[in-house]
């Protein structure tokens, strides 16, 4: 008998610490799963935020609604002779799509970018594994899971103060098509 209060002082009590470190770890996620900013930010941390919203505020661009023909256009074309650009098995054929208008950021989200979101909701940093870890660079577009994306596109409207997600395969084409024109390359001069 004069072994169990040892032994549950042994092996509850670790049990007991070791649950209440990892609750203070575990970052705050809203109802829909939607990681939250930590209230616990300090003076540099609110700072790189402030700085980092107002950034990603001044990067944001609204395309106009508007109707278009979704899918490969190829055949609309004059030098394709009529045929598809691409033989890939994913090509839709042309289809009409209207869209509402919608904002979209001008630019992809970074390495950079996610180290911000995980330092403020307390997420871990994305990239890091250990055959990553070595050519990861911050300013190179973050290579992330969708669910992680949207939560990030979710998390930053909040941010923002605007509803905020990843854009539709639509939406995409649409802007990189300059309002769905017939433009094969998505650069700012169509080449």
């Amino acid at each position: 008998m004069t072994f169990k209060p040892l032994f549950i002082s042994l092996f509850i009590l670790p049990i007991f610490s070791i649950t209440a470190c990892a609750t203070e770890s575990t970052p705050k996620v809203d109802s829909d799963g939607i990681p939250q900013t930590r209230s616990d930010l300090t003076d540099a941390e609110q700072q790189r935020l402030d700085d980092f919203v107002a950034e990603q505020k001044s990067n944001m661009r609204f395309i106009e609604g508007g109707s278009y023909e979704m899918g490969d256009f190829g055949p609309k074309l004059d030098w394709t002779g009529g045929m598809p650009i691409s033989s890939g098995g994913d090509n839709k054929s042309l289809h009409p799509v209207t869209l509402d208008s919608f904002s979209m950021n001008a630019y992809k989200a970074t390495f950079g970018d996610f180290d911000i979101y995980s330092m403020v909701t307390g997420q871990p940093k994305e990239g890091m594994q250990e055959s990553a870890e070595t050519v990861r660079q911050s300013n190179a577009a973050a290579g992330i899971d969708w669910q992680t994306a949207q939560h990030y596109c979710q998390w930053l409207g909040d941010q923002l103060n605007v509803p905020m997600n990843l854009p539709t395969e639509a939406q995409w084409e649409y802007a990189a098509r300059n309002r769905g024109q017939y433009i094969l390359f998505p650069t700012d001069n169509g080449e």
